[in-house]
């Protein structure tokens, strides 16, 4: 796909820029009195609807994105690996509920890469080959870890790791910012994968289910690491590139992760004085996921009466 094919679509995204969030937006949500004030300041912004009782349209914000850029690209499948996050949810869901034999479809994100029927179909006939190639062995991997233990956990963690590789899967024949997009979702997935499972001390079967592959990072060494503790992944990190990140588990798993985010929204700014390609389009539904993320945190935080000093630890970077 030429870049210059992605002309109109980035002046398009560029317009709609001006509805995210600004510096002054966010610090003016942050200092909001109440949860009702947060919301008129989301809604005053641009940033989303609000919803027929009154409360800020977070999903509906998430859906109308979307359909913007859906329907202004030229190649819809180049953003796949941004959207996939909604299908793995969808397959999580529709095992489960398949399981408990329980409608699922209320459940199901949208949009999705896959048709929502063709998963919850897939998985009830358990004719998982009629799914794509980066789901379809991870999905069967995953129902048989349900129905032969029960362990919903590391069903969970199989998809977690499929996910993760299928967002570098999906961009190999993609230009170099959105290969290098992809990298750092799918490495921001691992550490948290190598943190958590540290944290609450995996077994090594556990661990190697659900740990990704790791581009920019050696995961047998990672393995290694988190089955030794916390302390050894974050000295492992420490020797990577994402060593800035991994300094922030000193701070709590919090912030490591809020760190881990920020670096895809540092990633991004170099996008923002292109005037071509997929570039400009990825890094605006980054920014745009990433301010939505932040004003539920803070509608929910000011809703629970939460003291400000609080909240300004929760969030993330988002300009």
């Amino acid at each position: 796909m030429k870049d210059t094919e992605y002309a109109t679509a980035v002046a398009r995204v560029r317009m709609n820029e001006n509805y995210l969030l600004t510096v002054e937006d966010t610090e003016r949500l942050l200092t909001a009195k109440s949860k009702s004030e947060a919301v008129a300041i989301i809604v005053e912004s641009g940033l989303c609807a609000r919803t027929q009782d009154g409360d800020a349209d977070f999903s509906g914000a998430l859906r109308d994105m979307w359909d913007l850029v859906l329907g202004i690209v030229p190649d819809g499948e180049e953003f796949a690996f941004l959207l996939i996050e909604n299908d793995f949810h969808n397959l999580k869901t529709a095992l489960k509920a398949t399981i408990a034999d329980v409608d699922a479809k209320s459940l199901m994100l949208t949009p999705s890469v896959i048709d929502v029927d063709l998963i919850i179909e897939s998985v009830r006939s358990r004719k998982f080959e009629q799914l794509p190639d980066y789901m379809s062995t991870a999905a069967k991997e995953a129902y048989d870890l349900l129905v032969s233990i029960s362990d919903g956990q590391l069903s969970d963690a199989v998809l977690d790791r499929a996910y993760a590789d299928s967002v570098v899967k999906l961009t190999e024949k993609s230009s170099p910012f959105l290969q290098g997009l992809a990298k750092l979702i799918s490495a921001d997935c691992a550490m948290r994968i190598a943190v958590r499972c540290a944290k609450t001390l995996k077994d090594e079967q556990f661990v190697e289910l659900s740990m990704p592959k790791c581009y920019d990072m050696d995961r047998k060494e990672l393995i290694e690491a988190v089955l030794k503790g916390e302390s050894r992944v974050a000295e492992f990190l420490s020797h990577t590139k994402f060593d800035k990140v991994a300094s922030q588990l000193e701070n709590g798993i919090s912030e490591f992760e809020k760190a881990s985010e920020n670096m895809l929204i540092d990633y991004c700014d170099s996008a923002k004085f292109t005037s071509l390609g997929a570039a400009p389009i990825a890094a605006y539904i980054i920014r745009k996921k990433a301010q939505i993320k932040t004003a539920r945190i803070v509608v929910c935080c000011k809703s629970a009466g939460l003291d400000e000093s609080l909240i300004r630890q929760r969030i993330r970077k988002t300009n």
